[in-house]
């Protein structure tokens, strides 16, 4: 295969018309990504300080709750 017939013609892979443009969206992206993150995390630790209380107030006992109370184990 020839260069032109590959469409490339005398272009060199620096040349002036390759200039990497990147996606504008890739910020909303990360953006998303992030705030998935900090969400996850915060249901984590929001779910950790309330499961003592949740036992407590159930009157379940380690044993009981072995499966869902992770510090009981």
């Amino acid at each position: 295969m020839t260069a032109s017939a590959s469409g490339s013609g005398d272009r060199q892979p620096g040349a002036q018309g390759d200039a990497y443009e990147p996606d504008p969206r890739r910020w909303r992206a990360l953006w998303v990504t992030l705030v998935a993150g900090f969400m996850s995390l915060l249901d984590v630790t929001i779910v950790a300080v309330a499961l003592p209380t949740v036992q407590r107030d159930l009157g379940a006992s380690p044993p009981t709750c072995s499966g869902w109370c992770p510090g009981t184990r």
